[in-house]
């Protein structure tokens, strides 16, 4: 199974899909995975004074983002529509595939700064939307990077989602290799702020 940090899901987590979802990837990968859930970050710069990613991938692949968006999601007249299990709807400029790349980049910004540039392992991102299934994908999106109500409803949907999602970035970084245990090690313990959960 997947090592998830914290072990338990907080119980003040607001998303319904991040707490089903906590599940499914503690069960779905094998114990070389580990998945840190609502990690916070304060990217350097301007922009966001915070960050805070759903949850981490760190495993001998590499180090992946993922994007959690519950309920259903659209694009119109140039604006996201987030509707939740209440129908209730929020706009905003920003969709889930941007979002998670810019988290994405500021991770591996973060990484750089810490470990160095010679040691960043292959990074990427990815969005989840389990409760529904995009009709037709946004120019933004392609099916590699998303984990969507389909895969949600299969067994095995997420091992296969991970399987794809790694070897869409294994294509945008060549020539990365794979990482070691004690690799995966310091990079759990670095985000979790140096505490040994993992090792």
């Amino acid at each position: 199974m997947t090592k998830m940090v914290p072990n338990e899901i907080n119980p003040a987590t607001s998303s319904a899909a991040e707490k089903k979802l906590f599940d499914v990837i503690r069960h779905s990968l094998n114990k070389d995975w580990v998945a840190l859930h609502s990690l916070a970050l304060m990217p350097k710069g301007q922009g966001n004074p915070w960050t805070e990613i759903d949850f981490v991938m760190i495993g001998p692949r590499g180090v992946f983002c993922l994007e959690v968006k519950g309920g259903r999601v659209r694009k119109e007249d140039g604006l996201w529509l987030f509707i939740d299990r209440n129908g209730n709807v929020a706009k905003k400029h920003i969709g889930p595939f941007e979002q998670a790349s810019k988290s994405h980049f500021e991770l591996r910004d973060y990484l750089r700064s810490h470990i160095g540039a010679n040691s960043l392992p292959r990074t990427g991102f990815g969005v989840m939307t389990p409760d529904f299934t995009f009709h037709p994908l946004p120019p933004e999106a392609t099916t590699e990077i998303l984990y969507d109500e389909t895969d949600y409803s299969v067994q095995g949907g997420f091992g296969r989602f991970i399987d794809r999602m790694v070897g869409y970035w294994s294509e945008k970084f060549p020539g990365v290799q794979d990482i070691g245990y004690e690799k995966i090690c310091e990079i759990v313990n670095l985000l979790r702020n140096g505490n040994h959960y993992f090792c």
